[in-house]
């Protein structure tokens, strides 16, 4: 049994990447010293008489130096240090608190004790990952499994965000205050004997913002926010900066849609500077209208079906012309276009005919 398991570790261990990856070392932001964090996966087609799980601390991080050990303390009597951020365990028992300590080069610790069960495995991601204070962040614990049966059906998601917050749900925004290394967990709540298993990683936040809030709506049935920053040099006439689009299921939180766009283009003139940001979607893409007042390089955005119908990179006369001689028609009727009602109201009228003229000349971001 033991040399099956051997010959898994390595492979295994490739699988579930980053249990390899390189040590993390942070800027320092608030936050002194190494902050600890873990996640695991359990050997589920290991033939193996106990239960052989996988441990990645490539989460953690530190703002002093780097990395240097990883000691852990499995809950059953075994202790193991390394300088490798992976490891992996065979336990004789489902469940069990596990305990990593970090040690960084100018001598600091940091230890975190989180539980482990063997065929329930939360899991998480973020976006964007590297925000700074104020800016929305997206955690997605939609991931997270239960395995086998036994645990039953994942039905809460508790989140610690390291900045004495809290949240519940498979999705949740959360953003920052104040700059500094955070170590954020996820904890699927348990009301049987098996316990509350629970991973964790971090998340550094710079003190420079990254964008504010410039829209947050519902479209089409689905949550659409934007973020981001734009700045306007007068004397080369050049917008520049960054937007990160959101689109969510309104009903089910699903993610649907993420991107940061790189804004960078040539202006026509000084004024109001308008471009398009396109979330590919299915069944029509929408299209995030921007404008920003080179004035005073303030910016708002409103959303709608892309008036780019061509997906040539413009909204020119081409997508003007779709829209005229469908003018008129409405759901149902033979010249109905559902890609030209960009209000989406069942109509292809003068609001659609608005929204396509004041986007028309825009630079189109795909």
């Amino acid at each position: 049994m033991r040399a099956k398991i051997s010959v898994l570790v390595p492979l295994v261990l490739l699988i579930f990447g980053g249990f390899l990856g390189a040590i993390r070392t942070l800027p320092a932001h608030g936050t002194t010293g190494p902050v600890a964090a873990f996640e695991y996966e359990p050997c589920l087609a290991c033939a193996a008489p106990g239960f052989v799980a996988f441990f990645n601390a490539s989460g953690s991080a530190t703002t002093s130096g780097t990395l240097l050990s990883y000691t852990w303390d499995f809950g059953d009597g075994s202790i193991a240090t390394s300088n490798s951020p992976s490891t992996w365990h065979d336990f004789f028992m489902a469940k069990s608190n596990v305990t990593l300590t970090v040690k960084d080069s100018g001598g600091l610790e940091d230890t975190v004790t989180q539980h482990f069960v063997w065929n329930v495995v939360p899991r998480f991601n973020f976006q964007p990952t590297d925000p700074g204070v104020n800016d929305p962040v997206l955690f997605n614990a939609t991931s997270s499994n239960a395995y086998l049966g036994s645990y039953g059906v994942i039905t809460d998601y508790a989140w610690s965000f390291g900045d004495n917050s809290q949240g519940s749900g498979v999705l949740v925004k959360h953003a920052y205050s104040s700059p500094g290394l955070f170590r954020v967990s996820l904890t699927l709540p348990n009301n049987g004997n098996n316990g509350d298993p629970r991973v964790s990683t971090t998340i550094q936040v710079r003190s420079s913002q990254t964008g504010q809030l410039l829209l947050n709506t519902v479209f089409d049935g689905d949550n659409v926010t934007v973020s981001g920053f734009f700045n306007f040099n007068s004397t080369i006439k050049t917008l520049s900066g960054q937007a990160t689009v959101t689109v969510t299921n309104a009903t089910n939180h699903e993610l649907l849609f993420m991107k940061t766009f790189s804004i960078s283009f040539t202006a026509r003139s000084n004024g109001m500077i308008r471009f398009i940001l396109v979330a590919s979607i299915s069944p029509f893409k929408l299209g995030v209208t921007c404008t920003t007042d080179s004035k005073n390089n303030t910016s708002s955005c409103f959303v709608s079906r892309n008036p780019d119908v061509d997906g040539d990179g413009t909204v020119d006369i081409i997508d003007f012309g779709m829209l005229a001689i469908r003018f008129g028609a409405t759901t149902g009727s033979t010249n109905y276009m559902p890609a030209v009602d960009l209000s989406d109201h069942g109509t292809i009228d003068i609001i659609d005919a608005g929204i396509m003229a004041t986007d028309f000349g825009a630079v189109v971001f795909q």
